[in-house]
């Protein structure tokens, strides 16, 4: 499913900060966003089988539940996600 969607790989916060640290950046903030589309995913793909692909059902969940999850993370970060965000920046 990643390959097929157009992911390289996939991180967790101690591996994207690992690989921050490696690259010789210095982290400053690391969060997990989009909590529902980890068991979403979870669902559709893993038990499910679903291959990745366009349709109404995904576009309803980006223009429904993308910009509400949004909202929420924004106040109180969740504690796991689908994605891991982190902003760094080079050491000076």
């Amino acid at each position: 499913f990643d390959r097929a969607s157009g992911h390289h790989r996939r991180y967790t916060k101690s591996t994207l900060t690992a690989a921050y640290e490696e690259a010789g950046l210095t982290m400053e903030t690391i969060r997990y966003v989009n909590a529902p589309g980890l068991p979403a995913w979870f669902v559709s793909v893993r038990l499910l089988g679903s291959e990745p692909r366009d349709g109404v059902l995904l576009r309803l969940w980006d223009r429904g539940v993308i910009p509400v999850a949004k909202r929420v993370e924004r106040f109180r970060p969740p504690p796991f996600g689908q994605s891991v965000l982190a902003v760094g920046h080079t050491r000076t």
